[in-house]
């Protein structure tokens, strides 16, 4: 099938002044932003302790959520200004506030990536139980890429000695999770779960 250009790829104006809310990006993509003219302040919330896996609890968009990032939860709010020539590259599943300070024009795209595939795991469940209060879209037709990811290293374990020895020797491999180490194996397990009961968490299956 075609890669879906018109959800991965996506362009973005915005007069001065506009204020989009704390939000996290849909189906949990991981987000890359280049900023082609203007200005735009963007803050992003970080977990106490760098721990990302601490916006993976079921409480992180409930009660104490606050669309203008004034919440409880001891949050790190570092702001960004981004300037003509700028490219931010977000993980996914994190909260973040943008406005524009000038009219501006960007260029974006989503992503998904061997390295967050847990926290791109949380951001779609997050998704589904906050749904429009926390994303501001949906793109169903993103999804069968993780498939296409979990059949990319079924392949590499199937017919790739090297691929396998690396993992043995816990080394960095690219586009790939190290499932020698207990992270990488988390993350593998992680999409096969997603895969494997994610009808129950699609909207569009109800």
């Amino acid at each position: 099938e075609k890669y879906p250009f018109s959800v991965m790829r996506w362009g973005l104006c915005a007069t001065a002044d506009a204020v989009h809310d704390c939000h996290i990006d849909a189906e949990g993509f991981a987000t890359a932003c280049s900023v082609l003219s203007g200005e735009k302040y963007w803050l992003v919330a970080l977990p106490p302790d760098m721990d990302f896996g601490g916006f993976a609890s079921a409480a992180t968009y409930l009660e104490s959520y606050n669309e203008h990032m004034q919440n409880d939860q001891g949050w790190v709010i570092v702001a960004l200004k981004l300037t003509p020539g700028t490219t931010l590259i977000m993980r996914p599943n994190t909260p973040h506030l943008v406005v524009t300070l000038a009219a501006s024009i960007c260029f974006g795209s989503h992503f998904y990536c061997s390295s967050t595939l847990r926290d791109t795991c949380f951001g779609i469940y997050h998704c589904f139980v906050q749904r429009d209060f926390i994303t501001n879209h949906t793109h169903p037709e993103s999804r069968r890429l993780l498939f296409y990811i979990l059949v990319s290293i079924h392949k590499a374990m199937e017919i790739g000695e090297e691929y396998l020895r690396l993992c043995k020797t816990k080394q960095h491999i690219p586009h790939l999770p190290n499932l020698g180490s207990f992270k990488g194996l988390n993350d593998l397990l992680c999409v096969i779960n997603l895969i494997d009961l994610g009808s129950a968490i699609f909207a569009e299956r109800y």
